[in-house]
């Protein structure tokens, strides 16, 4: 159904309940600001403008209904006003002082009025084949999070960690990893991680650059229904590392992995350093039970292999400046050698309060596990949302942490999961949605009354809207309002910024395809690529001067904390190369700020406004198309094609049929000067459709019409492909994103060296594109010959 009071054509997927009582800490926040300000602020949109135009004002409120713990500077103020450049990044709050580990762990500090024997951390695996629906899981109260916290923190300093140490993860996502992140957080030292399902090169394409000192890892991991030795991995990126400056990394720790390895894994650190070869003086080796034992004098074995306080030993947070580095976060590195980002500890801690406290609305769970919230994020350690998700542990909620694949044993295993646990807010990507719909499964039916999910976060690549009433009926119950429904929250964000732009809300409906609205404090625009003209944000503007889906680029224009500080190496990084750290600073400057000038941040999405205040997302602005100079949302043509082979594979005859298709890639070829089939060209572009296909078709002019019809018919003739080609595969990212970029580098002539390949998860397949456009190419000169 449609919303006729807004003049939307999208369908009406959720709504806030009227009369919510209590009523959400948003709608609370909101009213108070209206109180103490004075001013008139009757809905979300008006507290949205209102934050974008006093941003000094807006952050000290969220300090302080966010309850942050720190030190406040003597004259106290965020120090940021409207109009002030976005770059070189503000630094905000100075003076002030804080912890980020003291703050995420607030519900179990001795110290807190807290419950702290409630679930603070579940921790689980991928199931067995012969146990599909038993996910293992290892629970952590708040007292034992809390106590192995502090003695990985105790030995993280024994070891000779400072603050301002860059300390890595390799490894699998975990409570482990989820612990040695807390405790290098606690010491003041720098965060990364790498998933271990990254090969050896795409992990030193990232430790190269930061050169950490201390290294976690696991000796093994479960995916796909298989068991894999980590070690061997592992010892390569060692032993590279120990070759750059014949120092290496003062020290290592291998968590056990899954359970159902060989006998006789290493179990001791010598064993340890052993089967990892190591050879003399590279690093220091510790199992993870032998590093905490090796520096506690009373300590218990929990029977994993870990060991811990018999009571709480003493937590000693280092409490550094707001602005200080906490963590570095990795670019997919799609576009060149990835980006080492540095996020600041008080920006990242009062950016991630907001949007989990406010935004949406989390609980603390109760003892009796009968009430508050039990949060969930999909993710691995590659991803921003693992820090981003980590972060839900400042509202008290249970964080649930999976690891392994999530269509093992079953493509809707993760719905068991969320049975199984309670899980309430429940956030993956995209493309698993998608997949799981297609299925059709209906998750609600199949758990009864056991999924109590109130939210759907989904983020990666853009929710099409087919997919949120399928959310609305087969997770919840139906109904867009009341006990039962399911708030559908799109989010945009990005490891840039390890946070949203735009996403989910429970204070604004939800409309299908549709981002609900942009987040408090984010002055997100959308402007006109031409001209720099902004579009107007539809609630707050006079309907004649809105058009609906008026396309253009994301950009935020204000000042906001969460901003990262540069690239590794910064400035102030002791002991770096000042080439490097002069490079890194150009790289940033030219990343976000060098499209529109410093007081706007861009970082290449294309979007739109809708009539209800939504934004949509319509690709990379470096991947949409421009073909004779109209541009194109990539998004525009995936949404048709998927859902016209969604359809299609529900009839009898599916093999000639569009049901054929199970992933397109859609990318821009440029039209070459006459004689120079290359990368040079005339400006101008086609565009070319990649199929991958589930079987032969036996009709491939049939098929190809199909989907020009569907195209032409439900978008427009610009959006009809000029060439349309089936292939092996699309490449992707690690976290399951459509590499687009390295498609169209290829398709357009670029040497395969261009591209780095330890980037993409299937980077196997980048050799066909590298074929397929020179034999595109030379039809298009070929064309233009005729």
């Amino acid at each position: 159904m449609a919303d006729s009071s807004s003049g939307s054509t999208s369908e009406l997927i959720w709504s806030p309940p009227p009369n919510r009582d209590p009523p959400s800490r948003l709608t609370v926040f909101r009213k108070l600001i209206a109180e103490e300000h004075a001013v008139h602020l009757d809905s979300y949109a008006d507290l949205w403008r209102w934050s974008c135009e006093h941003p000094a004002q807006f952050w000290e409120a969220v300090w302080n209904e966010c309850g942050i713990i720190g030190q406040k500077a003597d004259k106290w103020e965020a120090g940021v006003s409207k109009g002030d450049a976005l770059y070189p990044a503000p630094m905000w709050f100075k003076g002030s002082r804080l912890n980020y580990a003291e703050n995420l762990l607030r519900h179990c500090l001795p110290s807190s009025d807290a419950d702290r024997d409630v679930p603070a951390v579940i921790s689980t695996l991928e199931a067995l084949p012969d146990s599909p629906h038993d996910f293992a899981r290892t629970v952590f109260t708040r007292s034992e999070l809390y106590d192995r916290v502090a003695h990985t923190s105790a030995s993280l300093r024994h070891a000779g960690i400072r603050p301002g140490d860059v300390v890595a993860a390799y490894s699998s996502n975990d409570a482990h990893s989820l612990i040695a992140a807390l405790a290098t957080a606690a010491v003041g030292a720098v965060w990364c991680s790498v998933a271990a399902e990254a090969g050896p090169e795409a992990v030193l394409d990232r430790f190269e650059t930061v050169r950490p000192r201390f290294i976690f890892s696991t000796g093994a991991v479960r995916y796909n229904g298989k068991r894999y030795g980590h070690l061997e991995k592992l010892g390569a990126v060692l032993k590279r590392l120990g070759e750059l400056d014949g120092q290496g990394v003062l020290g290592v720790v291998v968590a056990p992995g899954p359970p159902g390895g060989p006998a006789d894994e290493p179990t001791t650190s010598d064993e340890l350093a052993a089967a990892l070869s190591l050879s003399a003086g590279l690093a220091k080796c510790w199992s993870w039970g032998d590093f905490l034992s090796a520096h506690s004098t009373s300590s218990l074995s929990n029977g994993s292999g870990s060991t811990f306080a018999s009571s709480y030993p003493p937590l000693n947070f280092e409490r550094l400046d707001f602005n200080a580095p906490l963590t570095i976060l990795f670019s997919s590195g799609t576009t060149g050698k990835p980006k080492a980002i540095v996020h600041r500890a008080g920006g990242l801690l009062i950016q991630l309060a907001k949007e989990h406290l406010l935004h949406s609305n989390l609980q603390p769970a109760s003892p009796s596990g009968g009430g508050g919230d039990v949060f969930f994020q999909h993710t691995t350690l590659s991803w921003m949302m693992s820090p981003w998700g980590n972060a839900s542990l400042i509202s008290g909620a249970t964080l649930v942490l999976y690891d392994g694949s999530p269509l093992r044993p079953s493509e809707g295993a993760l719905f068991d999961l969320a049975a199984q646990e309670g899980i309430t807010v429940f956030g993956t990507s995209a493309a698993w949605l998608a997949a799981v719909k297609r299925k059709d499964l209906r998750p609600k039916e199949l758990h009864c009354d056991k999924l109590r999910i109130r939210q759907i976060l989904s983020t990666g690549s853009p929710l099409g809207a087919d997919v949120y009433p399928w959310i609305r009926d087969a997770i919840g119950t139906g109904s867009t309002e009341g006990e039962g429904s399911v708030l559908v929250g799109s989010i945009t964000g990005g490891t840039d910024i390890c946070s949203l732009f735009a996403g989910n809300n429970v204070d604004v409906p939800v409309y299908a395809g549709e981002i609900q609205a942009p987040n408090l404090g984010m002055h997100v625009a959308v402007l006109d690529a031409a001209t720099g003209k902004e579009r107007p944000y539809p609630p707050l503007a006079a309907a004649q001067d809105t058009k609906d889906e008026e396309e253009g680029e994301l950009v935020c224009l204000t000042p906001f904390p969460c901003q990262p500080l540069g690239f590794w190496p910064l400035p102030s990084t002791p002991g770096a190369d000042s080439q490097a750290q002069h490079a890194a600073e150009e790289r940033y400057r030219a990343s976000y700020y060098e499209t529109f000038g410093p007081k706007a941040w861009a970082h290449g999405d294309w979007c739109a406004w809708t009539s209800n205040g939504g934004l949509v997302m319509k690709g990379r602005s470096d991947g949409t198309l421009n073909p004779g100079g109209v541009r194109i949302g990539t998004s525009e043509i995936y949404d048709v094609v998927i859902a016209a082979a969604a359809t299609s594979s529900k009839g009898e005859k599916q093999k000639d049929e569009l049901g054929l298709i199970i992933a397109c890639l859609a990318v821009g070829l440029r039209v070459p000067d006459e004689g120079k089939p290359t990368m040079a060209g005339s400006g101008d572009e086609v565009v070319v459709l990649m199929l991958v296909l589930s079987q032969p078709a036996e009709n491939w002019e049939a098929l190809v019409a199909k989907v020009k019809q569907e195209l032409r018919t439900r978008r427009s003739a610009r959006h009809v492909p000029r060439f349309v080609c089936q292939v092996g595969d699309v490449p992707r990212t690690v976290n399951g994103k459509l590499a687009e970029v390295p498609a169209k580098k290829l398709l357009n002539g670029a040497p395969r060296a261009a591209v780095h390949a330890s980037t993409l998860a299937n980077a196997e397949c980048l050799d066909e594109y590298s074929r397929l456009g020179q034999e595109l190419r030379a039809e298009l000169v070929k064309e233009s010959k005729a």
